[in-house]
């Protein structure tokens, strides 16, 4: 077995590449106690380059003897969001502003959204179902009189996005941090597959399944050719037997 490689079944990931230039660049790491990926993510133009190598992801995935606790969680996804605040002003040559970045973590059955990860949980026996976040609890009360006469505001007040300098806008650590243990299967991904006609399918679908899979590669390339972006897609299945969909 190759030196530093960790074989869990229970996690894997599918990069679609399209562009020549590479964006998103996705930075992954993963470890006896899980996976973590983040990537920066731009508007238009010309992209912001920052010193990837000064953001160590490894600490993220070490293993935890026993579970980690909520709080231990919480913990780890603050100082996650500090490190990509830092890594957001690690290029201070740059003549492109980082505009905001991302990161998935699964921790030892535990899930960590920020940014621009679409995710989806499947209970045992039901479909994929989109995980929203809470509207966040630092939203003042203007915006949320704002929110109130105009609903369309609602994907504002959810976005964990990381931003430069002033890191989560709207969340706490907290909110960005979900349990698993009662979640038979997860699909994060950078393509909003609930927007795709495929979704459907994909939702019924084990993760595992050729349907899923390959209706999900479709949906990444159709996001790819529309947008000009490169995608990943990651899987997750709960190591219990009885949480386990067939396929």
């Amino acid at each position: 077995m190759p030196n530093g490689f960790h074989d869990d079944p229970s996690i894997d990931q599918i990069f679609h590449r399209h562009t020549e230039h590479g964006h998103y660049q996705f930075r992954t790491c993963r470890g006896t106690g899980g996976f973590v990926s983040v990537h920066l993510e731009h508007d238009r133009g010309y992209a912001y380059s920052p010193a990837w190598d000064t953001l160590d992801l490894a600490p993220f995935v070490r293993g935890w003897r026993p579970r980690p606790t909520r709080p231990q969680v919480e913990a780890s996804t603050a100082d996650l969001v500090a490190r990509l605040v830092s890594l957001q002003a690690s290029n201070p040559r740059s003549t492109c502003r980082p505009d905001r970045a991302s990161a998935f973590l699964l921790l030892a059955d535990w899930c960590v959204l920020l940014g621009g990860y679409s995710t989806y949980m499947r209970a045992p026996g039901g479909p994929l179902a989109r995980v929203e976040p809470p509207i966040g609890s630092r939203c003042d009360e203007r915006l949320r009189r704002a929110i109130a006469a105009e609903p369309s505001l609602h994907d504002l007040a959810r976005a964990t996005h990381v931003h430069a300098e002033v890191g989560l806008m709207f969340h706490t650590p907290g909110e960005c941090v979900y349990d698993l243990a009662a979640v038979g299967e997860l699909l994060a991904s950078t393509v909003p597959l609930h927007e795709h006609p495929e979704w459907p399918e994909i939702a019924r679908a084990p993760v595992d399944s050729l349907e899923s899979t390959g209706r999900v590669v479709l949906a990444m390339r159709d996001e790819a050719v529309a947008h000009g972006s490169d995608h990943v897609i990651i899987r997750w299945r709960n190591r219990d037997p009885a949480m386990q969909t067939p396929r």
